[in-house]
């Protein structure tokens, strides 16, 4: 297969015990370049620039067991945070299809950052992912990654969400569903934390673009739960919701953040959307981290689950 991915390993190390969270893999070790990287089969890597946000994006592609054995269109899972999550996101999708597990085969498609440095994908994401600007939220962001990095240049900005779907809507989906056979009626939004609070903003602006949203741990919490304005900003223009919705959180994370869910669920569930669908779970003894591969697999089934 051709453009087979290869993810460095820096995503490894920088967080297995490393205290000094270098900027290149050879800080480390030195010789490690001489070795060749580990690749991910039925992968590729496409790089598409963006005329909306002025920059270049990694989308990392995970292709079905069967697609070059016919002709089949499937679906497409967007998934925000590519740079960490999708080596996680596309080895669960396809322990779940082969051999099968009650889960239609789909294409996983990564949005990702043409960094190996996970400070940089952290600022990034920051931007990319929060509605609004949070003055507090830059400047608590930009102490942290200068303390863990040593790099004194970083600055972080938030409010970057509405450009980023754009993005994703006006050259994104275009650009893959003409590049794979993809089912265009069956796309689904997935994000973790801040790609939650993305996933559900998305549904609330654009919600004919996807069929279903996967919101992992949201952040509904951000900018004093302007989510919920942007909630009820939706129903002064709408009767109708056409999605599905999965979310998710762990037992053992803040409790702010599972109420906010369960009021998020509750204030739609009460809209009594005629098209609307939702499911939550809350995974007892999982924290903010430990639940991350619990819910994506969760919301495999969920999502893209058969009779």
């Amino acid at each position: 297969m051709k453009n087979i991915l290869h993810f460095p390993l820096i995503l490894i190390i920088s967080f297995v015990g490393y205290s000094g969270y270098p900027q290149t893999i050879s800080e480390i070790i030195p010789a490690a370049e001489s070795f060749p990287p580990v690749t991910i089969p039925r992968t590729e890597l496409r790089v598409l620039h963006s005329n909306i946000m002025n920059r270049d994006f990694e989308i990392y592609v995970k292709l079905p067991y069967s697609y070059y054995l016919g002709d089949s269109v499937y679906p497409v899972v967007y998934f925000t945070d590519g740079n960490r999550s999708f080596p996680l996101v596309e080895n669960i999708s396809f322990i779940l299809e082969f051999p099968g597990d009650k889960v239609r085969e789909s294409i996983v498609a990564g949005i990702g950052y043409p960094t190996n440095d996970l400070s940089d994908w952290s600022r990034l994401r920051t931007q990319d992912l929060t509605p609004t600007s949070v003055p507090a939220v830059e400047n608590s962001t930009t102490n942290y990654l200068k303390k863990m990095t040593g790099n004194e240049n970083i600055y972080v900005k938030t409010g970057g969400a509405a450009e980023f779907m754009k993005f994703i809507k006006d050259e994104l989906i275009p650009f893959m569903e003409k590049q794979y056979r993809i089912d265009a009626s069956k796309r689904i939004l997935a994000g973790y934390s801040y790609g939650g609070l993305f996933s559900i903003l998305f549904m609330f602006h654009y919600p004919e673009t996807f069929s279903k949203y996967f919101a992992g741990s949201p952040s509904l919490g951000y900018d004093q739960r302007v989510i919920f304005t942007y909630e009820k900003d939706y129903t002064l223009s709408h009767n109708d919701l056409n999605a599905s919705l999965y979310m998710t959180a762990g037992g053992q994370e803040e409790e702010k953040l599972i109420h906010n869910v369960m009021d998020m669920k509750d204030t739609l569930i009460k809209r009594n959307y005629p098209g609307f669908k939702i499911k939550t779970d809350v995974f007892e003894g999982e924290t903010h981290q430990s639940c991350y591969p619990v819910a994506v697999s969760r919301a495999f089934k969920v999502l893209l689950g058969t009779p």
